[in-house]
């Protein structure tokens, strides 16, 4: 039991070690990187997705089944 106990606690100190390491390499190579410009210079200006038309959404289906995916596309009766 406490060679259990001291594996463990020695695989933890491992990891906590490992895991100062990696920090301090992150930190000094974020330093060395160029500054980020602005989030907004990043963000693109998106529209608003327009919902699919069927007609799209069965030529994706089918474009799925052209390439090997098993799908089975079964028209569904609305309920009104």
């Amino acid at each position: 039991m406490f060679g259990a106990a001291t594996r463990g606690r020695l695989a933890a100190a491992k990891y906590d070690r490992e895991l100062a390491m990696s920090g301090a390499w992150w930190t000094e190579y974020f330093a060395r990187q160029d500054p980020l410009k602005p989030l907004q210079d990043y963000l693109r200006k998106r529209e608003p997705a327009k919902p699919q038309s069927p007609a799209e959404r069965i030529s994706q289906y089918q474009a799925m089944k052209a390439n090997g995916i098993d799908v089975t596309i079964t028209r569904v009766p609305r309920k009104r």
